[in-house]
């Protein structure tokens, strides 16, 4: 067990980490979510590269308690938002390549196998801030499939959240 947790960090980028993962997504989810196409699960995947912002995608995503503070001179974050299965999403994967992020997110598979329902899934993941500020999407690696989200905005939407 031990060399599985090892490689397990090994992969993942040591200028980043997940640092929440809680079982919430912000409000009206659906509606603004991005989906590549007819299929395919929906995705949310928002950035703050300093507090003022972190502090409202935290009460956007739904997350629990009051935001952390973080230090952004250095670092930014990653909000993502997904459904999962009844197995718990986790992020497995995170690197660098050329000019874009690359994020894997695995199941972790009960002993039951995983049920096909819809749990609400957020993470936020710290990276680079130098790095965060130059990139417009995330591309999440799923089996084969690889697939390109764009960064949305706070901007875009209404104050309740609904798209505009």
């Amino acid at each position: 067990a031990g060399l599985l947790l090892l490689f397990l960090t090994g992969c993942i980028n040591n200028a980043s980490s997940v640092l929440v993962s809680e079982n919430v997504l912000p409000k009206h989810f659906n509606e603004i979510a991005f989906s590549p196409e007819e299929g395919y699960a929906p995705f949310l995947v928002m950035k703050a590269t300093d507090q003022a912002t972190f502090n409202k995608l935290w009460d956007f995503y739904n997350f629990d308690g009051e935001a952390k503070r973080l230090d952004f001179d250095r670092k930014g974050v990653i909000f993502i938002g997904i459904y999962e299965s009844s197995c718990e999403s986790v992020v497995s994967n995170i690197r660098s390549v050329k000019d874009e992020i690359r994020i894997d997110i695995d199941s972790e598979m009960g002993s039951g196998g995983c049920a096909e329902i819809a749990n609400p899934r957020s993470f936020i993941i710290e990276w680079d801030k130098n790095d965060l500020k130059k990139l417009s999407k995330v591309t999440f690696t799923e089996g084969h499939d690889e697939i390109k989200i764009p960064f949305k905005e706070l901007a875009e939407f209404k104050n309740d959240g609904a798209a505009s």
